[in-house]
């Protein structure tokens, strides 16, 4: 068990672990000790580097270090002070003025800190050490890397497709297997070094497997057409076979699905009741022991089924070594396009730093650098990866004061890359381990409920070097939230009941999205609720976050809420290339760069943004208003040729009455910023990359087809109105508000592909495995890694959900079929799966949770469906009255148009 940290006495020399779990101060506590560096060592603030991993974060934390750092001074000086840390300083430097000049010094010289992002840090060092780092000096950084992944893997398919053979460029077909895909699949995984990948290299193409299956088959279209009614009427008089399996429903089925295919020119579209009359087939719907019928059908079936499954098997693995071959050739040549074009995108900052810091000048520039920053503070290192491990390790693992600052249990990542595995190697490599105890966001009683749901299990995180240690509160025992008055349990578990019927995880959601929606409103004191008070005022929609994990799950609950007149806003992960109107503007650009495609004109129309539905566009076509049309997507594509994307973006939005036409409908704000936001990123694309109109289209076309998540494309909240908080778990980690909602804890999310597999080596954790050969022998290993570490990171999801909440978390569960893989399952009823069991056993066992809790939560029942009562209902003054608009006619109404010069735009 390790201890928890002395921030006043902690040594600053060599390497420190601090692992600080939910609402323990991390911030104040790296703060701290960049004040200790200032005061208590001398150093300047450009002797201390700090590294988070988000613009956002950086700021803040540069913030509250600026902050803390006035503080200081102000007591330093001669002023007051209610802080512990502060008074303990300054009691232990001893001299106060040498104190204050340091403080003075580094307030005059802050904006000089170097706080940063780790690419703002790998950036910075490669800039001011070109030469050492072997960098190009000029180069163009961009965040966006879709148009070089597009370009590269687009030689890879003409490089490597015409070689294959005809049936596995069918099955890359059959797959949708296209350059965005292998953009999308080869991007992801590239830039991973110590990867094992499966298959490894080309797998030699056998045409004679090919040639054996060819020939079954037609020996098969003619033994079938001649010898079938004998074996069919042998399988229907043994009494070895198994009747209800082959019943006379099903037989006459299989029989013409057979005939149709023996009939057919295509071996391989075999119906799976082919193996019906196989004698494997017969062998496994066998009654009894007496002798199964025998005929030579069954035995040319038996062949051509087991040489079909040959070729399957051959085929598979010829499209996934094609597919690793992707991952290879980006590996290589990638880099060689961004330098022919003079580009680098962020991802390439680390590999170049990391790169440069373990070639034959490495050890020169880490020692310049070792000089430059004298101490390191690293944030969030839960969320870091083998690549920035590498660096940090290489410049700061040798006596360096570095302090790495994290919490295993919030590692929630892994899909941007983020890899809490190489988090724990760094834990074992730091000198010093320390742990930071005091909750100082949530209520006392939210704590300790908590730490009984976690405390339970003995391996609740479900790997063995993630422990759960019980926080204590930081904060006092004072009323924090009453309804009505009153103080009670601050942590529900609402368990969705299931009678004696199945319980799908559909049903669940739906029903828990009506509870939470009436909880809402009586909280809000609509309905039948009465006023609620959070330390000591009126509780307000903001304070409430309801955490979802899907978008259509959002949408859904802000709807629901609008409908109650509760206002809700979503704040989402999601990239706004997957939105719908990236993919309607997308159709209206593709108009306006190419009107003379009269198909492409017609698609533009019957967009949203247009609002053309079926009857007007045939009305449209068959009039004058046609030409019209076209005139108006012929002046778009003038004035986008003349005067540039934003001009042309800002004629198109205006002249076509978009703004308004989408506010007008439900939803319309949310459409309207996504829009915005799409024309934004276009612009910064086509200035950044130097893309003409054409190139534009094709630039969005490939986002919508990789689905884009860098952070910069996510979708952007569409008010700042007071209103209920609709995020995920993800976009949540890092806030806290005074009521959450977790209702959707029995779903499993982030499974990912099942055909491709990423597991950790089990010999050495700093190198993956990547495993798309379901062939392969180790797969099944691979496999049952893989989905075990998807389960312990829906725990650690589960985690960041209950500790967002600082004064009441509502938690929703129950006997929900599918849900064994669920983060509560593994909580709540490890090694259960929970819809086996009634409602009563799943009561007991919460209410075991309840008592062992002291008060802390208590056990709610949500019954069955009924439809939100009449009364349920909240009314806030200007609520989204957006939503509630007259709709403004569309096309009738649109502004005129005339011939305007240029100019006139401008």
């Amino acid at each position: 068990m390790r201890k928890p940290l002395d921030l006043i006495n902690a040594p600053l020399s060599g390497s420190s672990l601090i692992e600080a779990s939910a609402g323990t101060g991390k911030t104040y506590s790296l703060a701290a000790l960049f004040l200790r560096f200032i005061v208590e060592e001398g150093l300047k603030v450009e002797d201390i580097l700090v590294v988070t991993f988000t613009e956002a974060a950086t700021e803040e934390l540069r913030g509250r270090i600026r902050s803390r750092l006035r503080e200081a001074l102000n007591l330093f000086s001669g002023g007051d002070s209610s802080d512990e840390f502060l008074t303990k300083l300054v009691e232990k430097c001893g001299d106060n003025e040498r104190g204050r000049r340091r403080l003075v010094r580094a307030l005059a010289s802050f904006d000089e800190a170097p706080i940063f992002t780790i690419h703002s840090f790998c950036g910075r060092v490669l800039a001011q050490s070109a030469f050492e780092c072997g960098a190009p000096f000029e180069l163009e950084v961009s965040g966006d890397s879709a148009s070089a992944l597009a370009e590269v893997a687009g030689d890879y398919w003409r490089s490597a497709v015409g070689a294959l053979p005809a049936l596995v460029k069918r099955r890359l077909q059959e797959r949708r297997v296209g350059v965005p895909e292998l953009a999308r699949f080869a991007g992801k995984w590239r830039s991973r070094q110590n990867l094992t990948l499966i298959p490894d290299g080309f797998v030699k193409w056998s045409p004679e497997l090919e040639e054996e299956v060819s020939a079954l088959f037609k020996r098969f279209g003619v033994e079938w057409r001649e010898g079938r009614d004998e074996a069919i009427g042998l399988i229907q008089e043994s009494p070895a076979i198994n009747k209800s399996s082959y019943s006379k429903r099903y037989l006459p089925l299989w029989n013409a699905s057979v005939t149709s295919y023996a009939a057919g020119e295509d071996p391989l579209v075999a119906p799976d009741s082919l193996k019906r009359f196989s004698n494997s087939g017969l062998e496994e719907k066998r009654k009894g022991d007496g002798p199964l019928p025998t005929h030579p059908l069954f035995d040319l079936t038996e062949e051509l089924v087991a040489a079909l499954a040959s070729l399957e098997c051959s085929v598979n693995q010829a499209v996934s070594s094609f597919k690793i071959g992707a991952i290879k050739y980006l590996r290589d040549k990638l880099p060689e396009w961004k330098g022919e074009h003079k580009l680098r995108h962020f991802d390439d900052l680390l590999i170049e730093l990391r790169d440069a810091l373990y070639s034959d000048g490495g050890d020169a520039l880490a020692g310049e650098l070792r000089k430059r920053y004298r101490a390191a503070l690293i944030d969030e290192f839960q969320d870091t990866d083998p690549v920035q491990y590498e660096i940090f390790s290489r410049l700061f693992g040798e006596g360096h004061p570095l302090f790495i600052i994290g919490d295993p249990k919030q590692a929630i990542y892994s899909f941007r890359g983020a890899d809490v595995y190489t988090y724990m190697h760094a834990a074992k490599e730091t000198a010093r381990a320390n742990t930071l105890d005091k909750n100082f966001r949530s209520s006392p009683k939210l704590v300790g409920a908590v730490n009984t749901i976690f405390s339970a299990h003995e391996n609740p995180f479900l790997i063995e070097q993630i422990k759960f240690e019980p926080a204590l509160s930081g904060l006092g025992d004072g009323p924090s939230f009453t309804v009505g008055g009153v103080e009670d349990a601050p942590l529900k578990i609402c368990l969705i009941t299931r009678g004696d019927v199945k319980l799908t995880s559909k049903d669940a959601a739906r029903r828990a999205m009506e509870a939470v929606a009436v909880e809402i409103v009586n909280l809000l004191g609509g309905g039948d609720g009465e006023r609620s008070f959070v330390d000591g005022r009126d509780l307000r929609a903001e304070d409430i976050a309801i955490l979802s994990n899907t978008h259509d799950n959002a949408r859904a609950l802000q709807k629901l809420l609008l409908s109650r007149g509760v206002p809700a806003v979503i704040y989402d992960s999601e990239s706004v290339y997957a939105s719908p109107e990236a993919r309607e503007l997308y159709l209206l650009l593709r108009a306006a760069e190419d009107p003379s495609y009269m198909n492409g004109v017609r698609g533009a129309l019957a967009t949203s943004l247009i609002g053309l539905d079926a009857r007007s566009l045939k009305e449209v076509e068959e009039g004058e208003l046609w030409e019209e049309w076209l005139l108006r997507m012929l002046f778009y594509h003038r004035l986008w040729h003349e005067r540039g994307f934003v001009q042309m973006a800002r004629a198109l939005i205006d002249g076509e009455g978009i703004r308004a036409w989408v506010l007008s409908r439900e939803g319309g704000e949310r459409t309207l910023t996504n829009i915005l936001h799409l024309v934004e990123l276009l612009a910064h694309a086509a200035a950044d990359e130097k893309l003409s109109a054409a190139g534009v289209v094709k630039y969005l076309g490939a986002k919508l087809a990789q689905g884009d998540a860098a952070e910069e494309h996510e979708m952007r909240i569409e008010s700042d109105e007071n209103a209920v908080r609709i995020l995920t778990v993800h976009k949540s980690k890092g806030l806290e508000y005074p009521v959450v909602f977790v209702p959707f804890s029995y779903e499993v999310m982030g499974g990912g592909r099942e055909e491709e597999v990423f597991c950790h080596d089990s010999e050495d954790s700093l190198k993956g495995i990547l495993n798309i050969d379901s062939q392969s022998p180790e797969y099944p290993l691979h496999l049952e890694a893989a989905l075990a570490e998807q389960q312990a990171e829906r725990v650690r999801a589960l985690y960041v959900a209950l500790t967002r909440g600082s004064r009441r978390t509502y938690f929703f569960t129950g006997p929900i079929s599918g849900s064994e893989g669920s983060g509560a399952a593994s909580l709540l009823t490890p090694g259960v799966d929970p819809s086996t069991l009634s409602d009563a056993e799943y009561f007991s066992l919460m209410n075991v949770l309840s008592k062992a809790s002291e008060g802390a939560i208590e056990v709610r029942e949500v019954g069955p469906p009924g439809g939100l009562p009449a009364k349920c209902m909240y009314k806030t003054e200007g609520a989204f009255a957006s939503s509630l608009s007259a709709r403004v006619p569309r096309a009738s109404n649109r502004a005129q148009w005339s011939v305007e010069s240029f100019s006139s735009l401008s």
